[in-house]
């Protein structure tokens, strides 16, 4: 029978650490009868999910913060079922998960997935042709409108929490002055079709030379710019060399650098970059000197920069 919560979504992601996410977890496990739970092994620090890999299933254990979340969980598995039977490589949800899926334990949610055994990631050039791949198809109807926004409220929520003041407050001021640019673009006009929301080299996977997609969260129909923009961003700030963006450019066919609005879609990426990771700072401050030097850059062209 699963556990409900009796907290509110706020309390439910304040206490959700690393402790409380493999706790549920071990929880879930111990119903089942799965007495392998001390090999349990965090693949990430947890944010509003944790994921976690389950060696004696051969299983991925995603975890969420909230209850409030489940449906998104919901949503993630239809995604990973609708990318299988249409000819994507990606996570698979389990066929024979030791719970149900979406069984809530401990106040979190938990659904479950294959684990893919691989140890890299692909490569630029392989993550262009999956994303071709995937941009040509048209977007299954369960899937939501792409929101350039989403979650950021909340995580706004959390880095006021741990940022001081006078950063929080340029945070905001960011977060406003790029709202209205966007509504104000046109860049939404373009091809649309299925967006992965959250296009780089750790949301994939390298098995036998091929590309995995992973990581479904964020998954939406609307405008195809905002993977391939994603991508770019990364070479802007310098994270992504000139010659891997060649790769990627020439995998995926086409060259977003032309396009009138790319410049602002990299500042709203680098923007939710830099929230996201503020989101995390008032459980782990040692993040909080990284997050400080990328809000004082707010001025400067991206290329500037240098994070």
């Amino acid at each position: 029978m699963p556990h409900q919560s009796r907290e509110s979504p706020a309390e439910e992601i304040a206490t959700f650490t690393s402790a409380t996410a493999l706790d549920a977890l071990a929880a879930a496990l111990a119903a089942t009868g799965v007495a392998e739970t001390g090999a349990l092994r965090l693949l990430q620090p947890p944010t509003d999910n944790a994921v976690v890999h389950v060696p004696a299933l051969g299983l991925i254990a995603r975890i969420a913060a909230t209850t409030a979340h489940r449906d998104r969980l919901g949503r993630e598995l239809e995604t990973g079922a609708w990318l299988h039977r249409n000819g994507i490589d990606a996570a698979r949800p389990a066929s024979d998960p030791p719970t149900p899926q979406l069984t809530v334990v401990n106040s979190r949610v938990l659904s479950w997935w294959e684990h893919l055994d691989a140890t890299a990631s692909t490569d630029y050039a392989g993550l262009g042709r999956l994303l071709a791949r995937l941009h040509a198809l048209p977007a299954p109807a369960f899937l939501p409108r792409l929101d350039p926004w989403s979650r950021i409220p909340h995580l706004m929520a959390l880095a006021g929490q741990g940022l001081p003041e006078a950063d929080f407050a340029r945070l905001q001021r960011e977060y406003a002055r790029l709202g209205g640019a966007l509504a104000a673009s046109s860049w939404a006009d373009g091809p649309a079709g299925p967006v992965h929301g959250d296009a780089h080299l750790g949301n994939t996977l390298d098995l036998g030379g091929r590309a995995h997609l992973i990581d479904f969260e964020d998954m939406a129909a609307g405008p195809v710019l905002w993977d391939v923009a994603t991508i770019f961003n990364t070479h802007q700030l310098g994270w992504l060399g000139d010659a891997d963006w060649t790769a990627f450019t020439t995998g995926y066919g086409t060259d977003p650098t032309g396009h009138p609005d790319i410049e602002l879609l990299g500042e709203v990426l680098a923007l939710r970059r830099t929230v996201w990771l503020a989101a995390r700072t008032g459980r782990e401050p040692r993040f909080l000197d990284t997050v400080r030097s990328r809000i004082d850059t707010f001025d400067l062209p991206l290329a500037q920069r240098h994070w």
